[in-house]
């Protein structure tokens, strides 16, 4: 499985999503975001 998630913003959604996508034993071979901001991108690396 894997998750493009277009326009990441801050992360929280992505972050939200491994953690409960983990805690039911159900992680993506690949979490994919998509995100024109270079800014958010630095946001986003750091979680």
């Amino acid at each position: 499985m894997s998750i493009i998630e277009i326009g990441g913003g801050d992360g929280s959604m992505a972050t939200s999503m491994i953690k409960y996508l983990q805690n039911v034993s159900c992680l993506p071979e690949r979490y994919i975001i998509i995100e024109s901001s270079p800014k958010l991108v630095e946001v986003q690396k750091r979680l």
